[in-house]
């Protein structure tokens, strides 16, 4: 007798003990593969927020803004005249220096939101007497940030 089932060949020499193993074989491997990707996802996804927690603490010097409806605005240091250094301190402490006096002050925090143009989960810098910040990249050395609105402003830093 000859039965085909799901690709699998069943015939007078059937033995259910192998089909069996093969098959629980195959669930397991499924089973772990799948457990490692989640695992190295999450692991992944901690240690970026890690990072951008801790890289974010030093001096930043504003090297452009660029957005604004139509996109029409364009600045720099050199076409305002301001050099802008912002300071975020270990201790939860920002600093904002205006041609080197300090402008404001305060204490500042950090937590995630929903980014309006790509729908991921960001970083924002929130201090009391500033327009929150989102973190759109960083890296060891480059800092860009948003205003989070949709023809909003963003700036690049790069660090001191």
């Amino acid at each position: 007798m000859q039965l085909n089932c799901f690709g699998w060949n069943l015939n007078d020499n059937y033995q259910p003990k192998k089909a069996m193993k093969k098959i629980l074989v195959f669930v397991t491997a499924l089973f772990w593969i799948t457990a490692c990707e989640q695992e190295e996802i999450l692991n992944n996804s901690g240690k970026e927020q890690e990072a951008s927690t801790k890289s974010i603490i030093g001096k930043w010097n504003w090297i452009r803004t660029d957005g604004g409806l139509a996109f029409h605005i364009h600045e720099t240091p050199k076409t305002t005249g301001k050099e802008i250094t912002l300071e975020f301190k270990a201790n939860n402490q920002f600093r904002k220096y205006v041609n080197g006096v300090l402008e404001s002050q305060g204490t500042y925090s950090l937590s995630s939101r929903t980014c309006i143009h790509t729908h991921e989960e960001k970083q924002v810098i929130s201090i009391p007497s500033e327009m929150d910040m989102m973190i759109e990249s960083m890296d060891a050395n480059n800092l860009q940030l948003s205003d989070e609105n949709f023809d909003g402003l963003g700036s690049q830093y790069q660090r001191k």
